[in-house]
């Protein structure tokens, strides 16, 4: 069964806003889980949610649209599609070099939007399909100090903890359980599983699908686990990172 697609609207015009929500909620195949009014709010109904689509508009009151999209990129999915919504249309080029989706102005055109909903959903339900059926060839198999043995996909994973004192590694699920792993467990073997399995420091292996950003020489992981704040990483593995990621 296809997943609702995640939406929500960054935009600090209240009219426009409205009215753009009044014709999303007609699209039975979206999920409208909010709107914030700058870049701020915007970056944290971002983390809150994983958005599939974002409208995005030019101008913020604290930042121009193309400069939020650009700082977020990397916390993105690579499925999420943003649409630029704007009063003017002399943004046009510079939204198609930031690599946006589509582009609408303000106010609504019905048949527009119409057309970039249908685009959204044909390419976004595709790249879903591909995603999930990647996600689940990829297998972590897990055992538990108490003998229990866990077959989980590497995005049920937000990181490993390792405790030094007692020896043995915790697995952090993005649901926000936590499972303590068998010492015998070893870290080489948890790197293993997945690509997005990386070590920033020796004692925590984080999944960077899962990374909201760093900070202070810190991975701040995305919800629950965003208060966690002692996840180091090492000068070396951030510029390794920053290969992949440069916004991060």
């Amino acid at each position: 069964m296809k997943s609702l697609l995640k939406t929500i609207i960054i935009d600090d015009d209240k009219l426009a806003t409205g009215q753009l929500k009044t014709e999303l909620v007609k699209c039975s195949m979206l999920n409208i889980c909010g709107n914030a009014y700058t870049g701020a709010e915007g970056r944290i109904l971002l983390l809150d949610f994983n958005p599939d689509l974002i409208f995005l508009d030019v101008e913020l009151p604290d930042c121009m649209g193309f400069d939020f999209l650009h700082s977020v990129r990397s916390l993105l999915k690579k499925e999420c599609h943003v649409v630029f919504f704007t009063a003017y249309n002399k943004y046009l080029i510079k939204a198609l070099r930031e690599k946006a989706f589509d582009y609408l102005l303000k106010p609504i055109d019905q048949k527009e939007l119409s057309i970039v909903l249908g685009r959204v959903l044909d390419e976004g339900y595709a790249k879903q399909e591909n995603v999930e059926s990647r996600t689940e060839s990829e297998q972590v198999m897990l055992n538990t100090a108490k003998g229990e043995t866990l077959m989980l996909s590497p995005n049920e994973i937000s990181f490993f903890a390792y405790n030094e004192k007692s020896r043995y590694w915790t697995a952090f699920l993005s649901n926000g359980k936590k499972y303590a792993l068998k010492r015998s467990t070893k870290g080489d073997k948890l790197l293993c599983f997945s690509d997005s399995f990386m070590m920033p420091y020796k004692s925590h292996i984080i999944n960077i699908r899962l990374l909201a950003f760093i900070k202070d020489g810190h991975c701040i992981m995305k919800p629950p686990f965003e208060k966690v704040d002692d996840i180091k990483i090492s000068n070396a593995k951030l510029i390794d990172l920053r290969k992949i990621y440069p916004n991060i």
